[in-house]
């Protein structure tokens, strides 16, 4: 079940940078046991997702591999 929500997750932020909040809809929308925030919470924690902002309600984003800007980011 861990794949199939991190490849949601991966299609909701293909699409754009979307916040913690947005992702969360997105999923219980989509999937048909849903996700709870702390399950998604340690998937955004992956390295293929990259914080963009640091707030309380976090926008994310997928990391490409052909992203310069992310890999300028870790350096």
């Amino acid at each position: 079940m861990t794949k199939r929500i991190i490849d949601a997750v991966r299609d909701s932020l293909k699409k754009g940078a979307k916040s913690t909040q947005e992702v969360y809809e997105y999923i219980n929308r989509t999937t048909k046991h849903g996700i709870t925030s702390s399950q998604l919470g340690s998937i955004l924690k992956r390295k293929e997702f990259v914080r963009e902002s640091k707030k309380k309600n976090s926008i994310w984003k997928w990391r490409d591999e052909n992203d310069e800007e992310c890999k300028n980011k870790e350096e």
